[in-house]
């Protein structure tokens, strides 16, 4: 009898003890949620939306459902490629502007060499028509 009297203590120890508990102010604030993991994604309901362009889509300005308008910006491509082509042929427009006003400038000095050379040409045939020079010359 003495060992069941031990049992039942043992069992009422165990199963009956008082839990050791912490304290724990409550107080407000953010909550972070977090969950890691490897996994599969399936959407409900697909749409497909499409860009005269290809690129990364790098901002969704409207939801699901969202009621939108004509000409409403819905979405926002990476634009840094594109920004640096728009660099490049803007430094080839002006190197072209610079070849077309060099020709330019070629043309104006053209004219010019001609009309010094008709000049000395008429000069020329005048005096040799005066006798002041001759035609050899």
């Amino acid at each position: 009898m003495p060992v069941l009297a031990v049992i039942g203590a043992a069992v009422y120890w165990f199963k009956f003890a008082p839990v050791a508990v912490e304290q724990h102010t409550v107080s407000s604030g953010e909550v972070v949620v977090e969950v890691l993991g490897t996994g599969t994604l399936d959407a409900h309901i697909k749409a497909t939306v499409g860009s005269k362009i290809p690129g990364r889509l790098v901002k969704v300005d409207v939801d699901q459902g969202d009621q939108v308008t004509a000409e409403q910006i819905v979405g926002r491509l990476d634009d840094h490629g594109l920004k640096h082509e728009v660099e490049i042929e803007e430094a080839n427009g002006t190197a072209r502007k610079a070849g077309v006003e060099r020709l330019q400038a070629d043309i104006v000095h053209a004219k010019a060499t001609l009309d010094l050379a008709t000049a000395s040409e008429a000069r020329r045939r005048r005096l040799i028509a005066s006798k002041a020079i001759s035609e050899e010359d």
